[in-house]
């Protein structure tokens, strides 16, 4: 967990200390503190430290603006800079460079002790993430234990989170792309480490976004538990975090976002966390890559979600879709995919041949022998409504098991 560089510097407790360039830049989050005295040295971070600098590397060899330059190419958030016998002030083109790419570099007076100022941010830091640590820990009880309310009532209250507020729970699913020798799509996790950076990317978008949220990874996914919030608000932000983890995605990587329905108090968070496991379940069956789901967009899926048995999932399926499941996996055929293409066209035959790449007569065939297998007419109005239900629950039994 990370604490906005605002904040750390003003935790730092150094009133000596001044802004000379990069102002725009102060919502950077910032995970860490590192000494920088040379370039070399700046190759060793991470990402997200204020780098601090004595200035004692800086001369012939190395600029204080190659070094501030390097720093920033290390996707550090900003550069404190010790004026002094080394470097006696910043020079323009430095607070040039800061300016122009948003990046903060502050200087603080030699008599300041940089060493008291690095291990005040450390403390504050540690402080945000053991309080970021017992949160998630008190929301995944929440939502996978609700019942058990001693084990997250009183710990959210003591956070400041009020039991009658609106909670909103957001699913983020990253996923590598494969596809099997029939050419069918499946989604694989990713490894926890890269899972891990983009659960922290999110949560320091959202610190920039300043709002808090409590950003935590679990079953290979990324939660996000929004506070005080509704689901549309928490879609927007949902949105917002996608669009900036999308342009980091690998070729082979997807990422997909469901939104919980609004949950009326942290008691029922596990309703929130159900419909966003579905969206996402879903998105992943129907190939909706690198999108944003919500709740409310889900039409009649609503219904289907809501249902608490789920025995009458398989009862409808056993009577609609299952014989075509059974000859499509007996003779190689591709029985369903076609009626739901033609579903999804409205009964046309010519979109649905465009899409499926086949001439207008195969559709044909394959749409008499399904009618045949089921003994229905797919021309009335109520078969059709059957059908296009069959196909949902057919897709929603996969995951309500």
């Amino acid at each position: 967990m990370s604490v906005v560089l605002k904040e750390a510097i003003r935790q730092a407790g150094c009133a000596d200390i001044k802004l000379v360039a990069g102002k725009n830049g102060l919502t950077n989050a910032v995970e860490w503190v590192h000494m920088v005295d040379t370039t070399e040295i700046a190759d060793f971070l991470s990402g997200g430290e204020i780098a601090f600098t004595t200035g004692i590397g800086v001369g012939e060899k190395m600029s204080l603006l190659a070094l501030v330059d390097r720093v920033y190419k290390n996707h550090a958030s900003a550069m404190v800079v010790n004026i002094g016998p080394y470097v006696a002030e910043i020079p323009q083109e430095v607070i040039d460079f800061g300016n122009a790419h948003d990046f903060p570099v502050f200087e603080v007076p030699w008599s300041v002790h940089m060493a008291d100022m690095m291990r005040m941010i450390c403390f504050t830091i540690t402080q945000s993430q053991q309080r970021a640590m017992q949160l998630s820990a008190a929301f995944r009880y929440a939502i996978f234990t609700p019942k058990q309310e001693e084990l997250y009532v009183s710990a959210l209250m003591q956070k400041g989170y009020f039991a009658e507020w609106n909670y909103v729970v957001v699913m983020m699913d990253i996923c590598d792309r494969l596809e099997n020798e029939k050419e069918e799509i499946f989604y694989a996790p990713i490894l926890k480490d890269r899972l891990e950076r983009f659960a922290q990317k999110a949560a320091r978008v959202m610190e920039q976004e300043k709002h808090d949220v409590v950003v935590f990874t679990e079953n290979d996914r990324i939660l996000m538990v929004f506070s005080d919030m509704k689901e549309e608000k928490a879609a927007e932000f949902a949105e917002i975090v996608k669009e900036q983890i999308v342009p980091l995605l690998k070729n082979t990587e997807s990422i997909f976002v469901g939104v919980g329905s609004t949950a009326a108090g942290f008691r029922r968070l596990s309703k929130s966390y159900q419909i966003a496991r579905k969206i996402v379940d879903l998105s992943k069956m129907e190939n909706e890559e690198d999108t944003t789901r919500t709740y409310a967009s889900m039409g009649v899926n609503r219904l289907l979600f809501n249902i608490e048995n789920t025995d009458c999932f398989e009862e409808y399926y056993q009577d609609t879709i299952r014989p075509l499941d059974e000859y499509d996996a007996l003779n190689n055929s591709n029985l369903v995919e076609v009626l739901d293409c033609y579903m999804k066209h409205n009964g046309s035959v010519q979109d649905t041949a465009e899409e499926l790449f086949v001439h207008r007569n195969t559709v044909n065939y394959k749409i008499k022998k399904i009618e045949a297998l089921l003994n229905v007419d797919i021309t009335k109005f109520s078969v059709r409504n059957e059908l296009a239900l069959g196909l949902l629950v057919a897709k929603l039994r996969k995951f309500s098991k």
